[in-house]
C-alpha cells in the first residue's frame, strides 16, 4: 500500500526506514534503482593491472585467478556464484568452432542449464591454463590450487584499493560492485549491436525485461548511433 501511495504521489516517503540502509525512508519504485555503472577500457586496465599485485604471496597468489574471473564477468557475463562452481569437467574441449561452457542446472540461478560458447580468447587461455589443476573435478575459478571458494570478497576488495577505485582509508569510493562487471558484460554487447535475445540467453535470463535491465546504454555509443541515423548531419 505504501508503494502504492508513493506511486500516485499521495506520499513521498515510507514511514518504514532503517537508520543505516534506508536513512531517508524513500522506497523507490520498481526500475528506479537500476544501476548504470560502467567500465571503460582505462577502469578495466587499472583492475587488470592490479592483478599483477595480487599474485604476491603476501596475497595468497589470487591474481592470476582474479584476472580469470573478471575476464569471464565481463566477456561471458558469469555470476559469481555461478563461476565459482564450474568445475573443469564443464568444458567441452572438442566443439567446434569453439569450445563450449555448460552451466549446470543446479548451479544457475535461473535453475536452467545453459551453454556458453568460450569466444573470449582471454577466458580461453585462462581455463586452459587451469585445465590440469584439480583435475577433471577441479574449480578453474576457485582456489590458486583448484578447491571449491564460497567468495572472494577480500581479494576483491584488496583489488578495488590496488586500482584506485575504491580505499576506505583514503575516503576513496568508486562504487564499482562485482555484479557491475555482469552489467558491463550485457551492456557491451548491446552496444554492438547483439539481438536482446542473445544477450538474454547468454546471461542466463528468464525474462527478456530482465535483460533489459542490465543493459546500460553508452551515452557516447547512442550519440553515434543517431549520428548514423542522421546521416551524419548535425
Amino acid at each position: 500500500m505504501i508503494n502504492w501511495a508513493i506511486g500516485r504521489e499521495l506520499i513521498t516517503k515510507s514511514p518504514f526506514f532503517h537508520k543505516t540502509r534506508n536513512p531517508t525512508g524513500i522506497r523507490l519504485l520498481r526500475g528506479e534503482n537500476k544501476r548504470r555503472r560502467r567500465i571503460y577500457p582505462e577502469q578495466e586496465k587499472a583492475l587488470l593491472d592490479a592483478c599483477e599485485v595480487l599474485k604476491s604471496a603476501a596475497h595468497d597468489h589470487v591474481g592470476t585467478v582474479m584476472k580469470g574471473r573478471i575476464g569471464a564477468a565481463i566477456d561471458l557475463g558469469l555470476r559469481r556464484g555461478e563461476m565459482l562452481k564450474v568445475r573443469n569437467r564443464d568444458i567441452d574441449w572438442r566443439e567446434r568452432p569453439d569450445p563450449v561452457l555448460t552451466i549446470r542446472w543446479g548451479n544457475a540461478k535461473s535453475r536452467k542449464e545453459r551453454q556458453v560458447p568460450l569466444t573470449s580468447a582471454r577466458v580461453v587461455r585462462f581455463l586452459k591454463s587451469r585445465r590440469l589443476v584439480g583435475g577433471a573435478e577441479g574449480y578453474p575459478f576457485g582456489s590458486p590450487t583448484g578447491e571449491y571458494i564460497q567468495n572472494f570478497r577480500k581479494a576483491w576488495e584488496t583489488l578495488l584499493k590496488e586500482a584506485d577505485i575504491t580505499d576506505p582509508d583514503r575516503s576513496l569510493d568508486g562504487d564499482l560492485h562485482w555484479h557491475d562487471l555482469r552489467h558491463e558484460c550485457g551492456s557491451r554487447y548491446a552496444d554492438r549491436g547483439m539481438d536482446g535475445r542473445h544477450i538474454q540467453m547468454l546471461l542466463g535470463h528468464s525474462d527478456l525485461k530482465t535483460t533489459e535491465r542490465y543493459l546500460n546504454s553508452d551515452t557516447k555509443r547512442l550519440a553515434e548511433a543517431m549520428k548514423r541515423v542522421h546521416g551524419g548531419g548535425a
